[in-house]
Protein backbone atom coordinates (compact mmCIF):
# COMPACT_ATOMS: atom_id res chain seq x y z
CA UNK A 1 0.00 0.00 0.00
CA UNK A 2 1.29 3.30 -0.94
CA UNK A 3 2.30 5.70 2.27
CA UNK A 4 1.06 9.43 2.95
CA UNK A 5 3.94 11.16 4.75
CA UNK A 6 2.17 13.35 7.37
CA UNK A 7 5.62 14.65 9.05
CA UNK A 8 9.46 13.44 9.52
CA UNK A 9 9.35 9.70 10.35
CA UNK A 10 5.69 9.61 10.04
CA UNK A 11 4.11 7.62 7.85
CA UNK A 12 0.32 6.49 7.66
CA UNK A 13 -1.80 4.88 5.08
CA UNK A 14 -3.61 7.00 2.13
CA UNK A 15 -6.83 5.39 1.96
CA UNK A 16 -7.26 5.31 5.99
CA UNK A 17 -6.50 8.76 6.15
CA UNK A 18 -9.09 9.77 2.98
CA UNK A 19 -11.27 7.48 5.08
CA UNK A 20 -11.04 9.52 8.42
CA UNK A 21 -10.94 13.47 6.53
CA UNK A 22 -13.95 12.26 4.54
CA UNK A 23 -16.08 10.02 6.71
CA UNK A 24 -14.99 9.98 10.54
CA UNK A 25 -15.20 12.99 12.59
CA UNK A 26 -13.07 11.92 15.45
CA UNK A 27 -13.18 14.68 18.60
CA UNK A 28 -13.47 12.33 21.48
CA UNK A 29 -10.67 9.97 22.70
CA UNK A 30 -13.80 7.29 22.64
CA UNK A 31 -13.95 7.39 18.47
CA UNK A 32 -10.57 7.82 17.94
CA UNK A 33 -9.79 5.92 14.64
CA UNK A 34 -6.88 2.79 14.33
CA UNK A 35 -3.58 4.05 15.34
CA UNK A 36 -4.54 7.54 16.04
CA UNK A 37 -3.58 8.10 19.34
CA UNK A 38 0.01 6.60 18.00
CA UNK A 39 0.09 8.88 15.06
CA UNK A 40 -0.51 11.71 17.19
CA UNK A 41 1.90 10.91 19.95
CA UNK A 42 4.55 10.64 17.33
CA UNK A 43 3.54 14.58 15.33
CA UNK A 44 4.05 15.48 19.30
CA UNK A 45 7.52 14.67 18.97
CA UNK A 46 8.71 17.39 16.96
CA UNK A 47 5.80 19.67 17.58
CA UNK A 48 6.46 23.19 18.60
CA UNK A 49 3.04 25.25 19.93
CA UNK A 50 3.35 28.82 18.67
CA UNK A 51 0.74 31.23 20.03
CA UNK A 52 -1.32 31.08 16.74
CA UNK A 53 -1.79 27.00 17.19
CA UNK A 54 -3.02 27.48 21.27
CA UNK A 55 -5.68 30.41 20.50
CA UNK A 56 -6.64 27.91 18.08
CA UNK A 57 -6.79 25.36 20.81
CA UNK A 58 -9.03 27.37 22.78
CA UNK A 59 -10.95 28.24 20.22
CA UNK A 60 -11.88 24.75 19.11
CA UNK A 61 -9.41 21.92 20.12
CA UNK A 62 -11.02 19.51 17.21
CA UNK A 63 -9.91 22.33 14.55
CA UNK A 64 -7.05 22.17 16.28
CA UNK A 65 -6.36 19.13 15.46
CA UNK A 66 -7.16 18.67 11.58
CA UNK A 67 -5.27 22.46 11.05
CA UNK A 68 -2.20 22.34 13.42
CA UNK A 69 -1.46 18.44 14.26
CA UNK A 70 -2.64 16.70 10.97
CA UNK A 71 -1.65 20.01 8.78
CA UNK A 72 -4.98 19.25 6.24
CA UNK A 73 -4.71 21.55 3.69
CA UNK A 74 -7.22 24.33 2.77
CA UNK A 75 -7.68 27.03 0.70
CA UNK A 76 -6.37 30.15 1.77
CA UNK A 77 -8.78 33.03 1.86
CA UNK A 78 -8.56 35.72 0.00
CA UNK A 79 -8.30 38.07 3.27
CA UNK A 80 -5.30 36.21 4.24
CA UNK A 81 -3.60 36.69 1.16
CA UNK A 82 -4.52 40.25 1.62
CA UNK A 83 -2.61 40.26 4.93
CA UNK A 84 0.52 38.46 4.02
CA UNK A 85 0.69 40.60 1.60
CA UNK A 86 1.06 43.77 4.00
CA UNK A 87 3.20 41.88 6.21
CA UNK A 88 5.85 41.29 3.89
CA UNK A 89 5.65 44.66 2.07
CA UNK A 90 6.49 45.66 5.41
CA UNK A 91 9.09 43.36 5.96
CA UNK A 92 11.20 44.47 3.00
CA UNK A 93 10.46 48.37 3.77
CA UNK A 94 11.94 47.83 7.10
CA UNK A 95 14.84 45.76 6.32
CA UNK A 96 15.64 48.09 3.53
CA UNK A 97 15.74 51.03 6.42
CA UNK A 98 17.72 48.76 8.89
CA UNK A 99 19.94 48.43 5.98
CA UNK A 100 20.56 51.68 4.67
CA UNK A 101 20.19 54.10 7.69
CA UNK A 102 17.89 55.68 5.24
CA UNK A 103 13.69 55.85 5.25
CA UNK A 104 12.93 54.33 1.71
CA UNK A 105 9.89 56.33 -0.14
CA UNK A 106 6.64 55.31 -0.34
CA UNK A 107 6.81 54.29 -3.79
CA UNK A 108 8.79 51.66 -1.86
CA UNK A 109 6.50 50.56 0.18
CA UNK A 110 3.51 50.17 -2.59
CA UNK A 111 5.78 48.71 -4.67
CA UNK A 112 6.73 45.91 -2.64
CA UNK A 113 3.01 45.23 -1.48
CA UNK A 114 2.11 44.77 -5.13
CA UNK A 115 4.69 42.22 -6.08
CA UNK A 116 3.89 40.69 -2.66
CA UNK A 117 0.31 40.38 -3.30
CA UNK A 118 0.75 39.21 -7.31
CA UNK A 119 2.36 36.50 -5.58
CA UNK A 120 -0.88 34.79 -3.84
CA UNK A 121 -3.52 32.89 -5.22
CA UNK A 122 -6.10 35.48 -6.07
CA UNK A 123 -8.69 35.66 -9.00
CA UNK A 124 -8.58 38.87 -11.46
CA UNK A 125 -10.84 40.43 -9.07
CA UNK A 126 -9.93 39.86 -6.16
CA UNK A 127 -6.22 40.72 -7.04
CA UNK A 128 -7.77 43.79 -8.56
CA UNK A 129 -9.68 44.88 -5.65
CA UNK A 130 -7.02 44.21 -3.04
CA UNK A 131 -4.52 46.02 -4.80
CA UNK A 132 -6.43 48.86 -4.58
CA UNK A 133 -7.33 48.73 -0.81
CA UNK A 134 -3.76 47.93 0.11
CA UNK A 135 -2.63 50.95 -2.24
CA UNK A 136 -5.47 53.06 -0.12
CA UNK A 137 -4.36 52.05 3.76
CA UNK A 138 -0.46 51.84 2.79
CA UNK A 139 -0.53 55.58 1.53
CA UNK A 140 -2.43 56.72 4.58
CA UNK A 141 -0.06 54.72 6.73
CA UNK A 142 3.10 56.00 5.74
CA UNK A 143 2.13 59.88 5.67
CA UNK A 144 0.49 59.78 9.58
CA UNK A 145 3.48 57.11 10.82
CA UNK A 146 6.69 58.87 8.56
CA UNK A 147 7.88 61.68 10.84
CA UNK A 148 8.09 59.09 13.82
CA UNK A 149 9.51 56.07 11.42
CA UNK A 150 12.83 54.74 12.98
CA UNK A 151 15.34 52.05 11.33
CA UNK A 152 14.20 48.71 13.58
CA UNK A 153 16.37 46.54 15.84
CA UNK A 154 14.96 42.95 14.55
CA UNK A 155 12.80 42.30 11.55
CA UNK A 156 10.61 39.16 11.53
CA UNK A 157 12.22 37.59 14.18
CA UNK A 158 12.23 34.04 15.04
CA UNK A 159 12.01 32.21 18.57
CA UNK A 160 12.00 28.70 19.52
CA UNK A 161 13.68 27.70 16.48
CA UNK A 162 14.91 23.72 15.96
CA UNK A 163 18.68 24.93 16.72
CA UNK A 164 17.45 27.17 19.99
CA UNK A 165 14.90 25.74 21.13
CA UNK A 166 12.91 27.29 23.95
CA UNK A 167 10.59 24.94 26.49
CA UNK A 168 7.94 25.50 29.17
CA UNK A 169 7.97 22.40 30.97
CA UNK A 170 8.59 20.00 28.02
CA UNK A 171 6.46 21.95 25.82
CA UNK A 172 8.25 23.62 22.92
CA UNK A 173 7.35 26.51 22.14
CA UNK A 174 7.98 28.96 19.08
CA UNK A 175 7.01 32.31 17.59
CA UNK A 176 7.98 35.27 14.94
CA UNK A 177 7.59 39.19 16.02
CA UNK A 178 7.05 41.03 13.44
CA UNK A 179 9.49 43.95 14.40
CA UNK A 180 11.31 44.69 17.71
CA UNK A 181 12.07 48.13 18.50
CA UNK A 182 14.53 49.45 21.05
CA UNK A 183 13.20 51.37 23.42
CA UNK A 184 16.46 52.12 25.65
CA UNK A 185 19.72 51.00 24.54
CA UNK A 186 20.73 51.62 28.19
CA UNK A 187 18.71 49.20 30.16
CA UNK A 188 18.24 47.42 26.73
CA UNK A 189 14.27 47.52 27.12
CA UNK A 190 12.43 47.10 23.92
CA UNK A 191 9.01 46.75 22.07
CA UNK A 192 7.30 43.91 20.39
CA UNK A 193 4.91 45.38 17.48
CA UNK A 194 2.26 42.62 15.99
CA UNK A 195 0.99 44.23 12.91
CA UNK A 196 -3.01 43.54 12.11
CA UNK A 197 -4.31 44.06 8.81
CA UNK A 198 -8.33 43.87 10.07
CA UNK A 199 -10.59 46.02 11.79
CA UNK A 200 -8.89 48.17 14.60
CA UNK A 201 -10.52 46.69 17.72
CA UNK A 202 -10.90 48.50 20.66
CA UNK A 203 -8.52 48.08 24.27
CA UNK A 204 -11.66 46.34 25.57
CA UNK A 205 -11.93 44.07 22.91
CA UNK A 206 -8.12 43.67 22.61
CA UNK A 207 -8.14 42.42 26.26
CA UNK A 208 -11.24 40.23 26.11
CA UNK A 209 -13.52 42.46 28.07
CA UNK A 210 -16.16 42.47 25.79
CA UNK A 211 -18.43 39.74 24.61
CA UNK A 212 -17.58 39.42 21.46
CA UNK A 213 -13.92 38.87 21.77
CA UNK A 214 -11.92 36.64 24.16
CA UNK A 215 -8.50 37.84 24.55
CA UNK A 216 -6.65 36.45 22.14
CA UNK A 217 -4.47 39.41 20.68
CA UNK A 218 -3.87 40.36 24.04
CA UNK A 219 -2.64 36.57 24.79
CA UNK A 220 -0.33 36.76 21.65
CA UNK A 221 1.38 40.02 23.04
CA UNK A 222 1.87 38.13 26.55
CA UNK A 223 3.14 34.91 24.51
CA UNK A 224 5.59 37.15 22.83
CA UNK A 225 6.88 38.20 26.25
CA UNK A 226 7.11 35.17 27.39
CA UNK A 227 9.65 33.61 24.55
CA UNK A 228 11.71 36.61 24.79
CA UNK A 229 11.96 35.74 28.38
CA UNK A 230 13.11 32.17 27.74
CA UNK A 231 15.75 32.90 25.17
CA UNK A 232 18.99 32.90 27.21
CA UNK A 233 20.70 34.52 23.77
CA UNK A 234 18.12 37.45 23.51
CA UNK A 235 19.92 40.59 25.18
CA UNK A 236 16.92 42.48 25.87
CA UNK A 237 13.93 42.83 28.07
CA UNK A 238 9.90 43.70 26.58
CA UNK A 239 9.17 46.95 28.04
CA UNK A 240 6.16 47.21 25.86
CA UNK A 241 3.76 45.41 23.46
CA UNK A 242 2.10 46.85 20.54
CA UNK A 243 -0.44 45.98 17.75
CA UNK A 244 -0.52 48.14 14.86
CA UNK A 245 -3.80 48.31 13.29
CA UNK A 246 -2.69 48.91 9.37
CA UNK A 247 -6.20 50.48 8.18
CA UNK A 248 -6.91 52.62 11.48
CA UNK A 249 -5.20 55.52 9.36
CA UNK A 250 -6.89 55.10 6.28
CA UNK A 251 -10.59 54.27 8.10
CA UNK A 252 -10.37 56.95 11.15
CA UNK A 253 -7.41 59.13 10.45
CA UNK A 254 -5.75 58.26 13.49
CA UNK A 255 -3.26 55.81 14.37
CA UNK A 256 -4.21 52.02 14.84
CA UNK A 257 -1.25 51.64 17.49
CA UNK A 258 -2.14 50.10 20.80
CA UNK A 259 0.47 49.54 23.43
CA UNK A 260 0.35 47.28 26.02
CA UNK A 261 2.68 46.69 29.78
CA UNK A 262 2.91 42.83 30.01
CA UNK A 263 3.17 42.68 33.93
CA UNK A 264 4.98 39.42 35.07
CA UNK A 265 1.40 38.20 36.44
CA UNK A 266 0.24 37.95 33.12
CA UNK A 267 2.94 35.72 31.91
CA UNK A 268 2.23 33.36 35.03
CA UNK A 269 -1.09 33.23 33.61
CA UNK A 270 -0.33 32.71 30.75
CA UNK A 271 2.20 29.91 31.64
CA UNK A 272 -0.61 27.86 33.21
CA UNK A 273 -2.83 28.63 30.36
CA UNK A 274 -0.03 26.59 28.09
CA UNK A 275 0.49 23.80 30.91
CA UNK A 276 -3.49 23.44 30.98
CA UNK A 277 -3.73 23.01 27.30
CA UNK A 278 -0.92 20.83 26.08
CA UNK A 279 -1.80 18.11 28.89
CA UNK A 280 -5.46 18.21 27.46
CA UNK A 281 -3.41 17.77 24.19
CA UNK A 282 -1.61 14.70 25.15
CA UNK A 283 -4.30 13.45 26.42
CA UNK A 284 -6.00 13.76 23.25
CA UNK A 285 -9.00 16.25 24.28
CA UNK A 286 -9.95 17.45 20.47
CA UNK A 287 -13.68 18.25 21.56
CA UNK A 288 -15.38 20.84 18.83
CA UNK A 289 -16.05 23.83 19.96
CA UNK A 290 -19.77 24.40 21.68
CA UNK A 291 -19.29 28.26 20.44
CA UNK A 292 -21.05 27.59 17.27
CA UNK A 293 -21.21 31.40 16.03
CA UNK A 294 -17.42 30.94 14.76
CA UNK A 295 -18.03 27.55 13.27
CA UNK A 296 -19.39 29.80 10.01
CA UNK A 297 -16.16 31.16 9.09
CA UNK A 298 -13.87 27.27 9.77
CA UNK A 299 -12.64 25.89 7.03
CA UNK A 300 -13.49 22.55 8.23
CA UNK A 301 -17.32 23.30 8.86
CA UNK A 302 -18.74 21.40 5.84
CA UNK A 303 -16.49 18.15 7.78
CA UNK A 304 -17.71 18.65 11.10
CA UNK A 305 -21.33 19.89 10.08
CA UNK A 306 -22.08 18.45 6.80
CA UNK A 307 -25.76 19.53 6.88
CA UNK A 308 -24.93 22.77 8.47
CA UNK A 309 -23.97 24.41 11.38
CA UNK A 310 -26.30 24.38 13.82
CA UNK A 311 -28.07 26.91 15.64
CA UNK A 312 -25.90 29.13 18.65
CA UNK A 313 -27.61 28.32 22.23
CA UNK A 314 -28.78 31.88 23.23
CA UNK A 315 -28.24 32.75 26.87
CA UNK A 316 -30.89 33.23 29.07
Amino acid sequence: MSKYKITKNIKYPVKALNKFIIKNITFTRSNLIANEKELIDNILKDFRLSVTALNTYLDCPYKFKLNNLYRIPTAKKPYFSFGTAVHKALEKFHKKYQSENQLPPKRYLLDQFKSALTQELLTTDELKERLLQGKRFLNKYFDLHQPDLKPALYIEKFFGTSSSPLVLDNIFLTGKIDRIDIIRSKNKTVKVIDYKTGKKKTRGQIEGATADQNGALKRQLIFYKLLVSLDPTFPHKVAQAELDFIQSPKETGKSGKEVFHITNKDVQELKTVIKKSYKKIKNYQFNRTVDHAICHRCEFKNHCWPTGTPQTQKQN
